[in-house]
């Protein structure tokens, strides 16, 4: 119900979503350049009237995993609008070879090609793809090189934002759990890990948290209170940013002593602020709420 409710809400505001489109092609599937009312330029793909068919390079299409966005949606209305039902005979014709970004249930990659492939673009589907199209799950980690080879084979063929997007972080995540599994043998076996990190020591069950919060990067702590979920976050924040994982949700600022920027949870507080800095290892600084800015779509 939820994902319903949050593809009606696009399609509300759909309505004041573009300013003007910029760039359309001669067919209604093809790619189109918009302005969008927050005075920024996006392209979106449309591919057919599908849920999952198109794609858009606003941040809200990368973030969602709803395979749609205000803008895939107030294309779609005009699109409906003009065409009726004629609009679902309208097949997109591809020219060239893709690699998009496929959402649902889990998100996968897969290779498009054209009805008229040529020999090297279908040995490379075989080669390195799925007999539904999709990269195997082996093959994630020679992404850049099967990307080489496609290249080659078909100059012109499009490598959307999202897949790239998706496979760093795939592989980000393979490495990251690797590293944590490493951490964790050393800790088992006595070793110290993390030990000179925070000025304050941390118990097991924190240096555990804080292993699972560096190796993920996107992750819930969801220790009872007063536990240290905080100083938790901050040592798998001031861990080595070489570290595989690393944390989004905080913004480093390249400073030649290596401080940490933090922000300040909503309402302040200065116990939690003496707290942080008693216990971070290096100096940091905390950005109020008003120094934060949010992109909009």
């Amino acid at each position: 119900m939820l994902v319903e409710e949050q593809i009606q809400a696009r399609q509300k505001r759909a309505k004041k979503a573009i300013d003007r489109i910029l760039k359309r092609p001669r067919r209604p599937c093809g790619d189109y350049t918009v302005l969008s009312t927050s005075g920024k330029e996006y392209r979106v793909a449309m591919r057919g009237p599908g849920l999952f068919d198109n794609f858009c390079t606003c941040p809200d299409f990368a973030r969602n995993t709803l395979g749609t966005c205000k803008h895939i949606e107030s294309i779609l209305a005009r699109l409906r609008k003009r065409h009726r039902s004629q609009l679902a005979r309208h097949h997109f014709e591809r020219e060239r070879a893709s690699v998009s970004l496929v959402y649902g249930d889990s998100l996968e990659v897969k290779l498009n090609l054209p009805d008229r492939a040529d020999p090297p673009l279908n040995k490379i589907r075989s080669e390195h793809f799925d007999s539904a199209g999709f990269l195997r799950r082996d093959e994630y980690h020679n992404f850049s090189r099967v990307m080489g080879k496609l290249r080659r084979a078909d100059s012109a063929a499009v490598i959307y934002s999202d897949v790239l997007d998706h496979v760093e972080r795939v592989n980000e995540l393979r490495e990251g759990l690797v590293w944590e599994k490493r951490q964790l043998k050393k800790l088992a076996a006595g070793k110290p890990v993390l030990h000179d990190l925070l000025k304050a020591p941390l118990f097991p069950y924190q240096v555990q948290g804080t292993l699972f919060a560096a190796s993920r990067g996107r992750v819930v702590l969801a220790d009872d209170m007063r536990l240290g979920k905080t100083i938790q976050t901050i040592a798998a924040a001031t861990w080595d940013p070489a570290c595989p994982g690393g944390l989004p949700g905080f913004r480093e600022v390249p400073m030649e002593d290596r401080d940490r920027t933090f922000q300040r949870p909503l309402g302040p507080s200065d116990r939690w602020q003496k707290n942080q800095e008693g216990k971070a290892l290096r100096n940091s600084h905390l950005l109020q709420p008003d120094q934060l800015r949010a992109d909009p779509a």
